[in-house]
């Protein structure tokens, strides 16, 4: 991966660029296992460069990487917006890979997310490029979008050593097509098709699309092949399921309030897996339909002083399912975010942010997350700061509660420090 990057690095002197290269080191408390370390640190690499070839043609380089020192499932390289658009009046086309983020939440999302996702990092989720060709049409105050999808990647999950996941070894993701049939992600026809719009104090945005769901993977244990199965025996692994998605989000203003919500339906097809249940028995599952609601609400305070606190709430809920089945369906199914940003409003950008988390119907799991950053220079950027994560321990008497809620992170507080070099 070094070569590759000293290759595409030196490509970028013909081009116009922007990029951002950090490293990140963080200290967990001790959980007494050697095997996933109480530490993890990484050089990150974030570039982006483009070259416009005439008045309608134009090349983008999206690049992110990861060099891990300790967990290496968590190194990867990704083009993940590169891409080739052609532009003509009102339409513009686009073929390559492509990152979407529609979004207008911060934190929670009822979207279920439109593109593979690397989600070893914990704190910042990053996007992997889709490969896909775009069309867009503008019109006054909207547009119209048209994404093919040419084939779905899978997601890349933290691994046994990485101690902000499961800390299980994953196998290798399949994708579901119909009972004991799979794929590598390329048999069913994928699309989105989106309108937005913009009226004078409120957006409006809805889609629908149709594609593999690499975000909220079924995972199963499988079948073993021994035939009286130890421990070593035992593999665990993700499954995609087709999935057809409708979601639609509002934001707008009230006073000095920033107001969001998004919504979404998902139907998945009704195909049962089947698994494996210690010792000796077996049983079949399908991924659940349901709905997902989120809401947001925002305010910035100014101060005397010519500081500026921003305020933030968010919500999200699951419908449609019972409170088991949720716990399937992510690590929030019920919970509630609120927090702040202060801002000094210098030259240094100092800006300190603490957020909690809570499950809004247990109350028995909690984040509290801390954080100061500043430009230490025009090109450098410090930022440190502490995670607690408060869960109950798992019911003994079931294997799978461990997998549910915040409980595989229980055992993760951690602190911090990035440092960032912008070029």
């Amino acid at each position: 991966m070094k070569y590759i990057l000293l290759f595409i690095c030196g490509l970028t002197h013909a081009l116009e660029y922007q990029g951002q290269l950090s490293f990140e080191h963080r200290q967990y408390e001790s959980d007494g296992n050697e095997e996933t370390h109480d530490y993890q640190s990484s050089i990150f690499l974030s570039l982006l460069s483009s070259k416009e070839f005439s008045e309608n043609f134009k090349f983008t380089l999206g690049l992110k990487a990861r060099e891990a020192f300790v967990d290496h499932h968590r190194d990867y390289l990704n083009l993940d917006d590169t891409n080739l658009s052609f532009t003509k009046n009102n339409w513009s086309a686009s073929i390559g890979t492509h990152v979407f983020n529609w979004s207008i939440l911060e934190f929670f999302s009822a979207y279920s997310p439109l593109v593979a996702l690397n989600l070893s990092p914990g704190k910042d989720t990053e996007r992997l490029g889709l490969p896909s060709l775009l069309y867009t049409y503008e019109l006054d105050s909207s547009f119209i979008q048209f994404v093919y999808i040419l084939r779905s990647i899978p997601s890349m999950y933290p691994q046994s050593r990485d101690r902000q996941g499961l800390q299980i070894n994953l196998e290798t993701p399949k994708f579901v097509e119909a009972r004991d049939e799979f794929s590598n992600g390329d048999k069913l026809f994928q699309f989105i098709l989106r309108y937005k719009k913009s009226f004078e104090r409120m957006d409006w945005d809805f889609f629908i699309s149709q594609k593999y769901d690499t975000a909220n993977p079924l995972l199963i244990l499988e079948m073993p092949g021994a035939i009286s199965p130890g421990l070593e025996d035992l593999e665990i692994r993700p499954y995609y399921y087709k999935l057809q998605q409708v979601s639609t989000s509002v934001q707008t203003t009230y006073d000095d309030w920033l107001l969001k919500m998004e919504a979404s339906i998902y139907n998945y097809k009704n195909i049962e897996i089947r698994f494996f249940i210690p010792p000796l028995s077996s049983d079949s599952i399908a991924q659940s339909d349901h709905s997902r609601l989120a809401l947001g609400a925002e305010k910035e305070f100014f101060h005397s002083n010519n500081h500026s606190t921003n305020f933030l709430m968010e919500y999200i809920s699951i419908f449609g399912v019972s409170s088991d089945d949720a716990q399937t369906l992510g690590p929030f199914q019920r919970d509630v975010l609120i927090g702040a940003r202060h801002s000094l409003n210098n030259f240094n950008g100092h800006q300190i942010s603490f957020f909690m988390t809570y499950d809004a119907q247990t109350f028995d799991e909690f984040i509290y997350t801390l954080s100061h950053e500043f430009r230490v220079s025009n090109a450098w950027k410090l930022t440190y700061g502490a995670t607690i994560i408060d869960a109950p321990e798992p019911d003994k008497n079931d294997p799978l509660d461990s997998f549910y809620g915040l409980k595989p992170v229980r055992e993760s507080d951690n602190i911090m420090v990035t440092i960032s070099r912008y070029f």
